[in-house]
């Protein structure tokens, strides 16, 4: 394994869930000004400087293959998405190649503000920490996504499990931890109900 820095910047979007609070629909096939939420995403974090994207599907694992196909991102399915946030993530984590990886940009499904400018700077700042930080967007007191994880820590990342995500990997590292303020929501203008997106259209 290389150490942080020094190897590629791997990204794993979370798209696993089956979007309960939405409706019927899967709410990362809702148009946002022309594009499903989730085209929206990975084409932010491609476009940010990252190296590889990885897709983790589960509950619309059809639909959502079928809505990136021809973006050159590596899909994963998750068969444990019900039991939570962490199982996916473990499970994108555990499909990267930790010999030629650098850092780990993680990023939720929902996020359909996301900027790719956004991502480079995340990518940036943990550049600027020699990949040796964990990196965390913040706005208005708030933490967000995209999270970039130094590789030292690919292997907890690796045994994630329930619902809780990474939340305590975070907590844990708090001494290795760099927070950078914002002036954006698009950080966690994430969308859970139909309400959250005043012009919505069904893929």
């Amino acid at each position: 394994m290389r150490e942080s820095g020094s190897g590629l910047i791997h990204a794993v979007i979370l798209a696993a869930g089956p979007s309960l609070r939405f409706g019927e629909s899967n709410k990362l096939l809702v148009e946002v000004d022309g594009r499903a939420m989730l085209q929206r995403v990975v084409e932010a974090v491609t476009a940010g400087g990252v190296d590889e994207t990885v897709v983790v599907t589960g509950a619309g694992h059809a639909s959502i293959t079928s809505l990136l196909r021809g973006y050159g991102v590596k899909f994963v399915r998750n068969k444990r998405w019900p039991e939570g946030m962490g199982t996916s993530l473990a499970k994108g984590v555990r499909t990267l190649e930790s010999d030629n990886c650098g850092g780990i940009l993680v990023c939720l499904g929902d996020l359909p503000f996301l900027s790719s400018r956004m991502v480079r700077r995340v990518i940036g700042v943990f550049r600027e920490h020699s990949g040796e930080r964990i990196v965390v967007p913040k706005v208005k007191g708030r933490r967000g996504h995209p999270v970039i994880f130094p590789v030292a820590y690919w292997m907890e990342l690796g045994k994630l499990a329930g619902d809780e995500g990474a939340r305590s990997i975070l907590k844990k590292a708090s001494d290795n931890l760099t927070e950078v303020e914002v002036d954006s929501s698009e950080i966690v203008r994430d969308v859970d109900t139909q309400s959250d997106l005043p012009n919505k259209e069904i893929a």
